[in-house]
């Protein structure tokens, strides 16, 4: 019973402490972040997006899978060659009113370095991207 008695005690201490220490910290709003404003554009609602699958192997590997066509396997590419590319295929899109979406997919013997370059070009490129990862299966 009196172990009982202590531990009481000391959870009050704990949270007289506490209460202590909220009441003299120092709460300030330092920022206010605005937040987006709804869009009422109708463009943003007709806008196409052309996705493609960017499949990343070992050994500076890359496949892209276009939608609707068979898999193109770019083997030990240069990221400027790579570069080139994303951007010939996004000026295409661009041209027809359509926008590119790459779905990068690492796989998992892929460097993870590679995958930061890739991702880096999309960034500087203008390119929107993601990474797809496969469902864990436990």
């Amino acid at each position: 019973m009196q172990q009982r008695g202590l531990l009481i005690r000391l959870i009050d201490v704990g949270l007289i402490i506490l209460l202590g220490f909220v009441c003299i910290s120092d709460i300030n709003i330092r920022a206010q972040i605005k937040l987006p404003s709804p869009s009422n554009r109708k463009e943003d609602i007709n806008r196409q997006y052309v996705v493609y699958y960017l499949v990343l192997h070992k050994n500076n590997r890359v496949s892209i899978l276009d939608p609707g066509h068979s898999p193109t396997e770019w083997k030990n590419l240069r990221l400027k060659t790579l570069e080139t590319r994303m951007i010939r295929l996004r000026n295409n899109f661009k041209r027809q009113g359509k926008i590119l979406v790459m779905l990068i997919e690492p796989e998992p013997d892929a460097t993870m370095q590679f995958l930061v370059d890739v991702l880096d070009l999309c960034q500087k490129n203008q390119i929107l991207k993601n990474i797809a990862n496969k469902a864990l299966e436990l």
